[in-house]
């Protein structure tokens, strides 16, 4: 097992108002691209990096500034937009490397022990990225008249450098690809594979829900959680089944147990099924031993089979009085 990294330097740098591409703008008399090379490079926890951008341009740069690259593995071209410039990075990583973490040149500042830090996260959880809290107040408005203060306990900047498991990161961008130009603005990597979490799970969590209600003849997520009520506008779906377990208690029901199975073509859930029996046992209150999560695909038939939606199915054992 292995980490790379993707040095992201393909930005136009239109903000700065300069001629020449953001990853060669001079910073401290050498180019901005070099100060994350260099951080990457003396980060022990880095094995393997990829560079994406200009290539000529970026590798003529480094070397006019007397810079090494002893651990790029790669160099090559970039996209129109950032999306388009870490698949291009993906593509290039070593076969061996099972942890992937993004940076943007940009944030040139970066320091060895951050990205060590991220990096140690992400092979622990699958994901982590760097952020800083947010400690501007923030305001909602509309026509020009403030409509609420927004809290900001709760809110982050997102950062770079951003680590995940390899399987998690190409499974993102081969869902944002089916989706077309409704992903091609994703700013960072961490929103597609937060949507591919909740694609997979707010369908298999559903399928739940409605299967231990129907064992009880309660209805379903529908009639007690309905769209238009603003209790549950944005709800996890995992709060959703805390409140069904509540509902059976009130009924004296107690959970024998869960049989999911989940049908689609992407992602493939079998890198974080242990973790999705975890997180639905503990909304539940049952053990994970009385949670079992299957997947399956359509074998490329159908609606699922074009990775155009995802099905689930569930049955629940619950014992009453």
């Amino acid at each position: 097992m292995s980490t790379a990294a993707i040095l992201l330097c393909a930005g136009r740098g239109e903000r700065l108002g300069r001629e020449v591409p953001k990853a060669l703008v001079a910073l401290a008399g050498r180019p901005l691209f070099s100060h994350a090379l260099e951080a990457l490079q003396a980060c022990a926890a880095i094995e393997a990096i990829v560079v994406v951008g200009a290539v000529r341009p970026l590798r003529e740069s480094l070397a006019a500034a007397g810079l090494g690259a002893a651990k790029v593995c790669a160099w090559t071209e970039g996209g129109r937009e950032r999306q388009n410039s870490v698949a291009s990075g993906i593509v290039a990583l070593p076969a061996d490397a099972d942890l992937v973490a993004i940076h943007d040149a940009a944030r040139a500042l970066i320091q060895p022990a951050t990205i060590a830090r991220v990096v140690a996260d992400a092979r622990t959880h699958g994901a982590a990225i760097a952020a800083l809290p947010l400690d501007d107040t923030l305001k909602r408005g509309s026509l020009g008249v403030i409509e609420a203060t927004v809290p900001r306990a709760e809110l982050w900047r997102a950062q770079t450098p951003q680590a995940f498991r390899r399987v998690w990161l190409e499974e993102a961008h081969r869902a944002a690809a089916g989706r077309g130009a409704r992903a091609a603005a994703a700013t960072d990597d961490a929103a597609l594979v937060e949507a591919l979490g909740h694609r997979d799970a707010d369908v298999l969590l559903h399928a739940i829900g409605d299967a231990l209600l129907g064992a009880l003849a309660l209805g379903d997520l529908g009639q007690h959680f309905p769209p238009d009520d603003k209790r549950w506008k944005d709800a996890s779906s995992l709060v959703l089944l805390g409140q069904i377990r509540a509902m059976l208690d009130g009924h004296g029901a107690k959970i024998v147990n869960v049989d999911a199975t989940v049908v689609a073509e992407t992602p493939r859930l079998v890198v974080r099924r242990n973790e999705m029996r975890v997180a639905i046992g503990q909304a539940l209150r049952i053990g994970v031993k009385q949670v079992s999560v299957k997947a399956t695909t359509s074998e490329q038939l159908g609606a699922l089979g074009r990775d155009e939606g995802i099905a689930a199915w569930a049955v629940a054992m619950v014992e009453v009085p």
